[in-house]
């Protein structure tokens, strides 16, 4: 694909992502799917971020959550991946444009934020630890600040819009407590039953006889 074309594209593609995690996988096949222009894709989230709503700057970090994901899930060792590597590099700018200092709004972004990378995120998988650090001493720090005095800065489609895609992170999140990662371990429910038995006790040994007196007629 020619990178403006690319670049067009994938903005668009920034500029409609939501909460959904349909609308976070067509993206991130999109970045998977088109290798030749890796540094061009990459470019328009930084982009985007500089410029976009409030709305729209947490659902491109959450976003890039689900990219770490999907680079999880398709490469036996993300670590080496491009796209690992340039988000290493700018994480701790991606977090500060996330959650602005220089918009009054950008408050609204720090709970959300603190969440994908502290407690639900893949972040923790890829990002080095010192970045991660960094990053969440600028979010504490923002924390300690009042929230703006001034009227939020949305209309009232965006408010609803943004009550929604809270809903769905909020769904997500509880989702992802018990998900269960089957390809890390294949027998977690058997290791999970195994490990919350208790020691065989006599009336055990006597519900087996009688169990076994009971079944033996019929072998």
């Amino acid at each position: 694909m020619d990178p403006f074309e690319a670049r067009l594209q994938f903005i668009k593609t920034l500029q409609r992502l939501n909460a959904s995690t349909s609308s976070n996988d067509a993206a991130c096949q999109f970045m998977l799917k088109h290798d030749e222009v890796q540094e061009d894709l990459y470019s328009c989230i930084l982009q985007e971020l500089a410029v976009s709503s409030i709305n729209t700057r947490l659902n491109i970090f959450g976003f890039l959550n689900s990219l770490c994901e999907n680079l999880i899930n398709k490469y036996n060792d993300p670590t080496n991946h491009n796209y690992c590597i340039w988000l290493n590099r700018d994480f701790v700018e991606i977090v500060q444009k996330t959650v602005p200092e220089d918009h009054s709004d950008g408050l609204l972004n720090l709970g959300p934020t603190l969440d994908l990378i502290s407690k639900t995120g893949c972040f923790g998988q890829l990002i080095q630890a010192d970045t991660l650090a960094a990053a969440t001493a600028f979010l504490d720090k923002r924390r300690q600040e009042p929230m703006a005095a001034t009227p939020v800065r949305m209309s009232r489609e965006q408010i609803l819009r943004r009550m929604d895609e809270d809903r769905e992170r909020a769904k997500r999140a509880k989702e992802s407590i018990w998900a269960i990662d089957y390809k890390a371990n294949p027998n977690y429910e058997f290791d999970m039953m195994w490990d919350n038995l208790t020691t065989l006790q006599k009336l055990d040994f006597e519900q087996m006889l009688e169990d076994n007196e009971i079944a033996a007629p019929g072998v």
